[in-house]
């Protein structure tokens, strides 16, 4: 919500608002200087609170559709992080403040203490990720931020990148390649590879830990990369097998460089 500009209604609108009935005391709680005509309450809003609580397949469109429910324009939140919040796809950011939000007055983005932002992992390489002679996928992206300064970091917490997925053994034949040994996937919970030959599967990666390597054949695959970490490459393969480059690392924080107030642990690249 915010004050209504009608004349006879603005103040009563304002102690609405701000609960607040000395128009000083309501200038603060609409982030105004004390001094100056009530009318310049109109239109404007007192900092507004959005929590997210832990989850592991989180997706961004539910916060920025809450946030274009409160009205954007003019308006200020802050987004508390109260727990470990996973995107749901390596494919899209956890959190995201595209350009559509620009005409907000600001968000302040608070993770609080032994609380996290992640960008899913990447799936290791096999046939699920883009044919049988695919690498590694990327780890998924943290925070991506269109809003410039407008989007403020105060992080007692971490931000991460998802893990790279690892990177299958491919064994090439007389009419095709195919997969011998599957790619690991990347933390948090990328998935394995799949369709190996010696080995079906890679190992899938979990909160709190990359998928190990997987063997199989004289052969051993990548293992998922950890937070802000690449998937592993290819190993031990025979000589009559073909290693695959892991996934790369996805960014902590990345678009435009937000205000700073506190860094706190990053994983991965920022801006």
């Amino acid at each position: 919500m915010a004050v209504v500009g009608i004349p006879g209604w603005i103040g009563s609108s304002a102690v609405s608002e701000t609960g607040q009935r000395w128009m000083s005391a309501a200038a603060g709680q609409l982030r105004l200087s004390a001094a100056g005509y009530m009318s310049r309450f109109a239109g404007v809003s007192r900092e507004q609170t959005i929590t997210i609580g832990s989850t592991d397949a989180y997706a961004w469109s539910t916060l920025v559709n809450q946030i274009k429910s409160m009205g954007v324009s003019g308006n200020a939140f802050k987004v508390v992080i109260a727990g470990t919040v996973i995107s749901n796809s390596a494919g899209s950011p956890c959190l995201y403040f595209p350009s559509e939000l620009a005409s907000v007055d600001y968000i302040e983005l608070v993770i609080n203490g032994g609380c996290g932002i992640m960008g899913r992992g990447g799936a290791g390489g096999g046939d699920n990720t883009g044919g049988a002679y695919s690498s590694g996928q990327a780890g998924g992206t943290g925070v991506t931020n269109e809003i410039g300064g407008k989007l403020r970091i105060n992080n007692g917490g971490y931000i991460a990148g998802g893990g790279g997925g690892g990177g299958a053994i491919n064994m090439p034949t007389s009419t095709q390649r195919r997969i011998a040994v599957p790619g690991s996937g990347g933390r948090p919970f990328g998935p394995g590879g799949t369709g190996g030959y010696y080995t079906s599967n890679g190992n899938a990666a979990s909160r709190d830990a990359p998928g190990a390597r997987a063997t199989g054949g004289g052969a051993t695959s990548g293992g998922g990369g950890n937070l802000g970490g690449a998937g592993e490459n290819g190993v031990n393969a025979p000589d009559r097998l073909d290693p695959l480059p892991g996934g790369a690392a996805g960014a902590a924080v990345n678009g435009n460089a937000p205000a700073w107030l506190a860094v706190g642990t990053i994983y991965g690249s920022r801006v």
